[in-house]
């Protein structure tokens, strides 16, 4: 055998292992995505239970709740403010999911789940009181979106 066949046969060798090692990093780059997507739909749905469980479990923080849902205007100051904070923080997850469902590639149902139980929380009268002060506050295609699911609600 000459060198020119070792040479040749040296550069096969060596192009089936940069093939290999491209499907094997192909594998662990699309394994890798799936656990991605995996932890940021556990996130999103373990912060919308904590807030819920706060809710389930505090039988003030579900009197503040049912009461500003229905009569905001009742609210005194310290109750208004407990309850923006509260709503504020539902929406913050929900946002987080909303941004997961377009930037970590969440199935879109996953998010279009999430809009009924958006219907409760804004299409109440102390919904739509915080939504009216502080839509601001969240990204603009979130507010775009929130705006969109109301409209379609009202």
């Amino acid at each position: 055998m000459n060198w020119d066949a070792l040479a040749a046969i040296g550069e096969i060798v060596g192009a089936a292992a940069v093939v290999a090692t491209l499907a094997y990093l192909s594998i662990q780059i699309r394994q890798s995505t799936k656990s991605e997507r995996a932890s940021a739909l556990d996130a999103s749905i373990n912060a919308l239970s904590k807030i819920r469980q706060s809710t389930y479990e505090n039988p003030e923080l579900s009197a503040l709740h049912l009461k500003a849902s229905n009569s905001p205007e009742t609210l005194s100051e310290e109750e208004a403010f407990r309850y923006r904070l509260f709503l504020h923080n539902v929406l913050l997850s929900f946002w987080h999911m909303f941004t997961q469902s377009r930037y970590a590639d969440l199935p879109a149902n996953i998010w279009d789940a999430q809009k009924p139980t958006i219907v409760r929380v804004v299409c109440t009268p102390g919904g739509e009181w915080f939504w009216g002060k502080y839509k601001a506050e969240f990204e603009e295609s979130f507010r775009e979106e929130i705006d969109k699911i109301i409209e379609n609600n009202s």
